[in-house]
């Protein structure tokens, strides 16, 4: 008899709904925009600097970050990007119409490029503002 109700029994518990998981607390991600604050921008000699627009200190975006969270958090700030690939250098960029290009390679921040500097990109102290800057590794004009 025993031999009969082991089995059985162990066929049941495998039909048993499983238990129910603890609801996980609600994140935001890093990429979602809408959980992105909006920045005030400025580029500077390692990367740019981004101040939220509510107040507080400026906090670095260094080259080796990653693509698409700095994309994200400029698209707050400055709109949708053009996106591409330089076939010349092998890298990708994103521009923006207020003359901000940033370069990209293997999915990491590498460099930026400025021309045409408008009010809505700030210049970081040590930079001399000028029609065309740039800083890191991009495709620049040739």
């Amino acid at each position: 008899m025993i031999r009969f109700v082991l089995p059985l029994l162990l066929a049941i518990a495998a039909c048993a709904p499983e238990a129910p998981k603890p609801a996980r607390k609600a994140t935001a991600k890093a990429a979602d925009p809408d959980a992105l604050p909006v920045y005030r921008v400025a580029v500077a000699p390692g990367g740019l600097l981004l101040t939220d627009v509510r107040g507080g200190t400026a906090k670095p975006a260094d080259f080796g970050l990653r693509q698409s969270l700095l994309i994200a958090i400029l698209a707050r700030s400055f709109g949708p990007a053009a996106e591409g690939r330089d076939t010349g250098c092998s890298r990708d960029f994103a521009r923006w119409p207020n003359g901000l290009t940033l370069w990209f390679e293997a999915g990491s921040f590498t460099g930026w490029s400025l021309v045409r500097g408008t009010a809505a990109i700030g210049v970081a102290p040590g930079l001399v503002p000028a029609p065309a800057i740039a800083a890191g590794k991009g495709c620049y004009a040739r």
